[in-house]
């Protein structure tokens, strides 16, 4: 979203997946909706291996253990956890990691931490067809990712059912239809 409101001449169309918060009011919603949703216990041990010294070093398992806990909530399929975990950052070594989550921090510190922030009024000038794809049961609240293709002149939401965040793993039959038709509609 950001880079196609900074460069709207370099994006001929738009697909949004997994969409971040597009505000710094709505990703303070959102951090407030993982509290409450996840189970008991969840944010009290992600805590702790956040503050553990293997996990601030970059420890693979550590990053790992986790993100178990961070996704489990993000997956309609529990038993996909693995599979994602597994996928995520799996070329990494403990540099790439710490390296990896300064990146993150960077970019966090840049948008959804500034006060004010907020892509909404610039997400309405942006007149390309666009594509904001949506799993019915994502951990992202369906209301952040309503305003984000509302704000979209030629924004479309697609709602996948029976998916969660990973609509291209978990849904790759309906991502692929929607996606396609997005691409074929120019």
């Amino acid at each position: 979203m950001e880079y196609a409101t900074r460069h709207p001449e370099r994006v001929s169309q738009l697909i949004l997946l997994n969409s971040a918060p597009a505000s710094a009011e709505d990703a303070r919603r959102l951090r407030q909706h993982f509290r409450q949703a996840r189970p008991p216990g969840d944010v009290e041990r992600m805590e702790e291996i956040a503050s553990s010294p293997a996990y601030r070093s970059g420890d693979l398992d550590a990053e790992a253990a986790y993100y178990r806990l961070h996704f489990r909530i993000a997956l309609r399929r529990p038993e996909q956890v693995d599979e994602i975990v597994g996928r995520l950052r799996v070329h990494f070594t403990e540099e790439g990691i710490l390296t990896a989550r300064a990146i993150e921090d960077r970019l966090y510190d840049d948008t959804w931490n500034r006060e004010g922030y907020d892509l909404i009024p610039k997400l309405r000038s942006l007149v390309i067809p666009a594509l904001v794809l949506h799993g019915e049961d994502d951990f992202v609240p369906l209301e952040l990712v309503a305003r984000i293709a509302e704000a979209l002149p030629n924004g479309r939401l697609v709602v996948v059912p029976e998916c969660g965040h990973f609509a291209y793993l978990e849904s790759p039959a309906a991502f692929r239809e929607h996606v396609t038709a997005l691409l074929e509609s120019r």
